[in-house]
This record gives C-alpha cells, sequence and structure tokens, in this order.
C-alpha cells in the first residue's frame, strides 16, 4: 500500500514538474515557422508567477495558442497583446491578476494596444482580477485597472470568457493615444462574469460582460447632461436597442469611438454578441 501511494505522489511530482519545464525544441520550431499551434506551457509554467511565461508565448506571435489548464492559475502582472493571434484558453484554465502588483491606475490584466485580427476564446476559462485588493489604503483609487482593455485595435473578437473582480471594466474600448485612433470592428460573446466591476451599469448588460463603448453610448441616450449614468443604472438589451436607434450626429465624421450598430443572440442561451464596425 505505501509502495503503491508513493509510486503515485512520484508519478503526480513528476507530472507538476513537466509542466514547469521549458520545451525549447518547441519553441525553436514556432520560431522557425514550423508550427502554427503551440501551448503556453512550453515557455514554462511558475505557479508563483507566471508573467514571462505567458508573455513570451504571446511574443513569439505563432498563429495559434493555447493556453494550458495546469490544474493551478496562471499568476500574472499585465500582459500585452499581439497582432494575428488566436488565444485559447482550455477549459478551466485560469489567469489571475498577481496580488501586490497592478499599482499602476491603468494596469489591465491584458491590453490590446494598436493590434489586429486578435481573437480571445474560452469557453469554461476565467480571467480574474482582485477588485477588493484594489479599493485598499496600498493602491490608488481608479476605475481603469481593466481585464481586458482594447485601444484603437481592430478586429478584435472575444468569446466565452467569463471575466471578474476587475478595478474599472470587464473590457475597455478606447483609443490608443493617436490622431488615427479609432475601433472599427470588435466583437463579443462573454459570459456573465462582472459583478464586482467598479463602473456603473457594467454587471447587467443583458447577462453579457461589456465595454466602456456601450457605456458611452447608453449614457449618451439616457444618461444626465454629461452623458453620465446614475449609479447602479442596470444596462438592459432594451437600452441597447434604443441606443442603437438613435445615432449620435457628434460622431458623424470623427474618428473617435464608432456607436453601437447592432446586437444580436446567437442563442437561447445567457450569451449576446456585440458588433462595431
Amino acid at each position: 500500500m505505501r509502495a503503491s501511494l508513493f509510486a503515485t505522489l512520484l508519478v503526480c511530482c513528476l507530472t507538476a514538474s513537466a509542466l514547469c519545464e521549458v520545451n525549447q525544441q518547441a519553441i525553436d520550431d514556432v520560431a522557425a515557422g514550423k508550427i502554427k499551434e503551440a501551448r503556453a506551457s512550453w515557455w514554462g509554467f511558475d505557479e508563483t508567477d507566471s508573467t514571462a511565461s505567458l508573455q513570451a508565448a504571446i511574443d513569439s506571435r505563432v498563429p495559434k495558442l493555447i493556453v494550458d489548464n495546469v490544474g493551478k492559475p496562471w499568476i500574472v502582472d499585465p500582459i500585452r497583446l499581439v497582432s494575428d493571434q488566436e488565444i485559447v484558453f482550455e477549459q478551466g484554465t485560469e489567469v489571475v491578476a498577481k496580488r501586490g502588483s497592478f499599482k499602476g491606475t491603468n494596469d489591465c490584466l491584458f491590453t490590446c494596444r494598436l493590434q489586429k485580427n486578435v481573437t480571445l476564446r474560452g469557453e469554461g476559462a476565467v480571467l480574474r482580477m482582485w477588485r477588493s485588493d484594489y479599493d485598499g489604503a496600498e493602491y490608488q483609487r481608479a476605475e481603469w485597472r481593466h481585464v481586458l482593455s482594447i485601444l484603437s485595435s481592430e478586429n478584435v473578437k472575444v468569446y466565452g470568457l467569463t471575466l471578474s473582480e476587475s478595478g474599472g471594466d470587464g473590457i475597455y474600448l478606447g483609443s490608443g493615444g493617436t490622431l488615427e485612433s479609432y475601433l472599427p470592428s470588435t466583437a463579443y460573446d462573454l459570459l456573465a462574469g462582472n459583478a464586482d466591476d467598479a463602473v456603473t451599469g457594467i454587471e447587467t448588460v443583458a447577462d453579457v460582460v461589456a465595454g466602456r463603448g456601450v457605456l458611452l453610448d447608453v449614457g449618451r441616450a439616457f444618461g444626465d447632461e454629461h452623458g453620465e449614468l446614475p449609479d447602479g443604472f442596470a444596462i438592459t438589451e432594451e437600452h441597447l436597442e434604443s441606443t442603437i436607434a438613435t445615432p449620435d450626429p457628434a460622431s458623424a465624421g470623427s474618428h473617435s469611438m464608432p456607436p453601437i450598430q447592432s446586437i444580436r443572440s446567437p442563442s437561447a442561451s445567457t450569451r449576446s454578441t456585440l458588433q462595431w464596425w
């Protein structure tokens, strides 16, 4: 019995060790263009801080990157996304903000800035931050610690992920800081999971996690003279449809964020898709 238990523990330890090891041959094959689909764990996994491994995997620019479910969360500092890449988070995978980090008021878990053709998929996967920490005395109060910040990027798609406990929006849509910045195309198909977000109305968008682009438009249609919504304003699908039907004359011909063009429900589930053009 003891021998059997020892053998089982040995196998588990070896398996955990293997998950942590860098697969240099596979990395070299990715760099050489021989492999078009890779696993993030090839770049290593550290249960206390996997920032370097996950960022290196993304920076490889492999067309399809799978973030493995290694049995423990990928704990990371802010991560940057790159163009022309699909990232698939395996079912049960968690990517979690490192506690004690994200001290910058604009630190986001994932940032997509000035990129194109980015897809994030993750049925049953979670991207999570620590909103309660950001309310503490050691953090400067801010509303911009988003789970996913999309800035002046084109054709960004997010499917199936649960985003939770951000210090701002689940998803933020905005300008990357250049005069020609705009967001031609962004699509969502997300599971609800942002009940603890710090920003007005983000938790109740017809069971969809939405972003600042939605809030700006709905605020224009239903807010006060400054476009501000009351605290706790519950944005429903009816608000979105009404906003779509009410164009904003001030946005005509500008490079500011385009208004919502459509909302559609692909199934009878609690998911919807929001599309910007």
